[in-house]
């Protein structure tokens, strides 16, 4: 949909949610899936509790619940309505974690947003800790300015590599985080992509099971970052999205 077109409409049960351009339509239509799965979720927690209360010693003769009375007259506490800045639109969540900000680093370790083909690329994913929690997993997603996804990937496809070969290298979703913790996690790579403005997506999630079959998005970010890519026509050059690294024999 972000290739080909300018614009989109969201409609939910025949209802028009939003109109606008398809990268912020696609945007709000991955808010409408997490409220819908956070309610599922929340629902399903509801119905547990229940059952378990429901259950729990059913001889125990219940104690009479606490009354509680609302005043019709009492004065609710004015509450100062801001508009939500960019990023606040450009991201949604649980909020248990969050993601800062994406910086870009060079082999060298300076900060930069513009690369040639054949350059190491550091992405630092910095982030922020609202609540104890574990097995999350930090990842990003590569677009070009047409819209279309290069790649993606996360701490968790690594774990999966590590479980998979049976390594014993740690395992990022094996760590515990505290409440009001910060901490980054860097992404390393070989640019092999063609000219283009990129965006870089990033995102914490929790992950139930270490193999993204139980996913929750506690933060997602668009535009966390963006970089340039410049093919040098003198030096090496080649066409299209990716460079295959292609030779020739005769």
């Amino acid at each position: 949909m972000r290739t080909l077109t300018n614009r989109a409409i969201l409609l939910d049960r025949g209802t028009q949610l939003s109109t606008g351009l398809s990268s912020e339509v696609l945007l709000e239509y991955r808010r409408l899936l997490h409220r819908e799965e956070s309610k599922y979720f929340s629902q399903l927690a509801k119905e547990v509790a229940a059952h378990a209360d429901a259950t729990r010693d059913i001889n125990q003769t219940p104690t009479a619940p606490a009354k509680i009375e609302i005043s019709a007259n009492a004065e609710t506490p004015a509450v100062e309505e801001t508009s939500p800045s960019r990023t606040d639109k450009l991201s949604f969540g649980e909020g248990e974690a969050e993601v800062e900000n994406v910086e870009l680093f060079t082999a060298s370790g300076e900060r930069s947003n513009a690369f040639n083909p054949g350059d190491k690329i550091r992405v630092r994913v910095n982030c922020k800790v609202n609540k104890d929690i574990n097995h999350i997993n930090v990842g990003i997603r590569i677009r070009n300015k047409e819209g279309v996804k290069i790649y993606s990937w996360g701490t968790l496809n690594q774990d999966m590599y590590v479980r998979f070969h049976q390594l014993k290298d740690p395992q990022f979703w094996e760590r515990e985080f505290k409440a009001g913790e910060r901490f980054y996690v860097d992404m390393e790579f070989e640019c092999t992509l063609g000219t283009n403005l990129y965006e870089i997506q990033a995102a914490i999630s929790y992950e139930g099971t270490p193999n993204y079959f139980s996913q929750r998005i506690l933060h997602w970010r668009d535009e966390a970052a963006f970089f340039h890519v410049n093919v040098l026509r003198d030096e090496y050059f080649f066409g299209g999205i990716l460079d295959l690294k292609m030779t020739a024999e005769w």
